[in-house]
């Protein structure tokens, strides 16, 4: 018979007393090298889940949120094909925007691999945190792996607006 114990003196708490956990029976488990391996196998298995999961969340991005549109006149340097200019969409994100002689080219100045801000140079762009290098239309090239730059559509229409987005 299991013998109970009061919780501090009162009747309403009933647990069961040091006989009864001595006499409990230990469930079935496994030995001892089974568990390593196991534990092993589970650890290895996290660290490559976490490992992707980080890179699946960082390779696409921030997000734009909704379309916005600018006034080519206010960004002299789009006018004419090759010319590049820095915008900034209503929520604060940084894009280069290029006029590409056939049409307009936006992307995320924030680098899919850990969010530093990427640079422009010579031959294209470059994230300072890692050195991950992209072309000039944002394929990457070079240094840290990572994605493509994120891109966002970009039409002009007859008026002389730019809708990105």
């Amino acid at each position: 018979m299991e013998e109970t114990v009061t919780c501090q003196g009162c009747a309403r708490h009933q647990v069961p007393g040091p006989e009864a956990e001595a006499e409990a029976v230990p469930p079935a488990g496994i030995d001892r090298r089974e568990l390593l391996k196991k534990g092993s196998l589970a650890a290895a298995a996290a660290l490559l889940l976490a490992a992707c999961g980080s890179v699946a969340s960082d390779l696409t991005g921030p997000s734009l949120g909704n379309s916005f549109t600018i006034k080519l006149s206010d960004y002299p340097p789009l006018a004419s094909a090759g010319g590049v200019s820095m915008v900034s969409s209503p929520g604060g994100l940084p894009l280069y925007v290029e006029n590409t002689g056939s049409g307009y080219l936006a992307l995320s100045r924030i680098c899919p691999h850990q969010g530093g801000l990427i640079g422009a140079f010579s031959n294209g762009f470059q994230c300072p945190v890692h050195g991950a290098t992209f072309n000039k239309s944002g394929n990457w090239i070079g240094g840290q792996p990572t994605s493509n730059m994120r891109r966002f559509n970009a039409t002009a229409d007859a008026s002389g607006n730019l809708t990105i987005g």
